[in-house]
């Protein structure tokens, strides 16, 4: 199934926590740097709800976990379960990720 499924995902944290983890640190890390270097307007005050500032990191985080475990919508279907279907960011997820085919 294609679907998201909570017991795979406590299976991945369990078995890999410590990787994930660490990854996505590192992962956190180089987005903070290319939002300073390519985002630097957007940073200093714009109000869109698809920030960056606010949703870039969030939702490339959650696609680098999700990622691992997932493919295809079912990523989309992740990501969304891990920022909160109701997250401001939730509309900006395909065009923060480069508008992937499964989108």
């Amino acid at each position: 199934s294609s679907g998201i499924n909570a017991e795979k995902l406590v299976n991945l944290m369990r078995s890999e926590g410590d990787v994930v983890c660490s990854a996505l640190l590192e992962v956190e890390s180089g987005l903070k740097t290319a939002l300073d270097m390519f985002c630097h307007e957007e940073l200093l005050g714009a109000e869109s709800s698809c920030s960056w500032w606010k949703c870039g990191t969030k939702v490339l985080a959650a696609g680098a976990t999700c990622a691992i475990s997932f493919t295809g919508p079912a990523i989309l279907t992740c990501i969304i379960s891990a920022i909160g279907a109701g997250s401001q960011c939730v509309p900006c997820i395909c065009s923060i990720l480069g508008n992937p085919s499964w989108c």
